[in-house]
């Protein structure tokens, strides 16, 4: 009986690694390919444009809120006090309203490049599965931030080069 269990054991055992070394597999760098895409480059320069949109704004907000201030300083002496409750009231308004605004344009530059990113990482996974389909492989790695220390790259096909021609169009070779 030992002798049974043993042979079936070792039977399951070939079946697997036959089947392990059938098994192909792919790996690439998403932020290799993500970078050199021309939608990326735009993307980013949009964003930038919108940055210092915002950043403008945001200066104009604070030199508004200075000369106020400065204002309110000069003639905090002379005021009546229901003047200066006025004036305080004004600048602590504009102060929370500039900060608003700041919080809101971190918000909203954020979703711009959350947005941004995900059309162009929908795009490149789009892309990867074709790819990985017509080469037949198992699965794909992802080799960025070290997260695979280490891939063979005679066991696996590196996929960065295939998906970054079909991404950007052009016939990129390997540069040494």
């Amino acid at each position: 009986m030992k002798k049974i269990v043993f042979f079936c054991f070792l039977l399951l055992a070939s079946c697997l690694s036959t089947q392990a070394q059938a098994l192909r597999f792919g790996f690439f760098s998403y932020n290799h390919v993500l970078n050199a895409m021309p939608e990326y480059q735009q993307s980013q320069q949009q964003l930038a444009a919108l940055k210092v949109q915002y950043e403008q704004e945001l200066t104009k907000a604070k030199q508004e809120f200075q000369s106020k201030y400065e204002d309110f300083l000069d003639g905090l002496s002379t005021f009546a006090p229901s003047i200066r409750a006025k004036r305080q009231a004004e600048l602590e308004q504009m102060l929370q309203q500039n900060e608003q605004f700041r919080d809101e344009a971190a918000r909203l530059l954020k979703q711009a490049e959350d947005e941004a990113n995900t059309s162009l990482r929908d795009k490149i996974y789009q892309m990867l599965q074709q790819i990985s389909r017509e080469q037949g492989l198992a699965f794909v790695l992802n080799t960025d931030d070290n997260q695979t220390p280490y891939v063979n790259p005679e066991l696996g096909v590196d996929l960065t080069l295939p998906l970054l021609n079909a991404l950007t169009g052009e016939a990129l070779t390997v540069q040494p």
